[in-house]
């Protein structure tokens, strides 16, 4: 399986374009996760938020990987969804200013 991290306060409306699941707060609480196809594709959606910041990891098929990706940067394209890397990652894990 691959993990695709969706964090930040577009995260549900860019996921929104690609799957018919309910991410809202009451559906998919922080530590719940559902079933669904995103962007064609079986995934499993796992909501664990960091800090108070909405995160959506979205593990699905190494095989199907790529495509997810760019499925999500061309979704989140309205929204300035950019990439980010460990480091981000791990400061954003530890409550530092980003």
């Amino acid at each position: 399986m691959a993990d695709l991290l969706i964090a930040g306060p577009d995260g549900r409306g860019i996921l929104g374009k690609l799957t018919s699941a309910n991410l809202s707060d009451s559906a998919l609480p922080d530590g719940g996760c559902v079933q669904s196809g995103v962007a064609h594709v079986r995934s499993i959606i796992l909501r664990w938020d960091i800090g108070n910041l909405p995160a959506f990891h979205l593990l699905v098929g190494r095989e199907y990987s790529e495509g997810v990706w760019d499925a999500l940067l061309h979704a989140g394209h309205e929204f300035s969804l950019a990439p980010f890397g460990l480091q981000t990652y791990q400061a954003l894990q530890s409550g530092a200013a980003v």
